[in-house]
């Protein structure tokens, strides 16, 4: 039996995260989507749920947010039980288009990988396949 698919988004768009869980339906019925506007709570959410799934879930990032941003939440994120980080790929994501953005969340051991907005179908698939 296949593993059923997690996806989590925490972004301070709330129509980004509207939008990611309609991508999410469209690449699976089956598949779980979690959407944050609120990063201390998607780590609340981290280490009180993820760390009983024992499956692998993809994490978008957004870079930019109030509060907390995705780089504060990269720091608190590390300090996370390794069980969880084990089942976390993390990709950031931007609007912007600074180079220096992309360069930062690469040198992160625990980012897979950096992701320009918006998310799209295709753009899921193909992690889905690296998966």
């Amino acid at each position: 039996m296949q593993q059923q698919e997690s996806f989590i988004l925490i972004d301070d768009d709330v129509l980004s995260g509207q939008l990611f869980e309609i991508i999410i339906r469209h690449v699976s019925k089956e598949a779980k989507a979690f959407s944050f506007n609120d990063a201390e709570e998607a780590l609340a959410f981290l280490a009180t749920e993820v760390l009983f799934w024992n499956r692998p879930a993809l994490l978008f990032v957004d870079v930019n947010m109030p509060f907390l941003s995705g780089w504060e939440f990269l720091d608190k994120y590390d300090k996370l039980d390794a069980k969880i980080k084990a089942q976390l790929r993390i990709y950031m994501q931007s609007s912007s288009i600074d180079q220096n953005d992309n360069k930062r969340a690469l040198a992160d051991k625990n980012v897979t990988g950096y992701l320009e907005k918006p998310l799209t179908i295709d753009v899921i698939n193909g992690l889905r396949l690296k998966n």
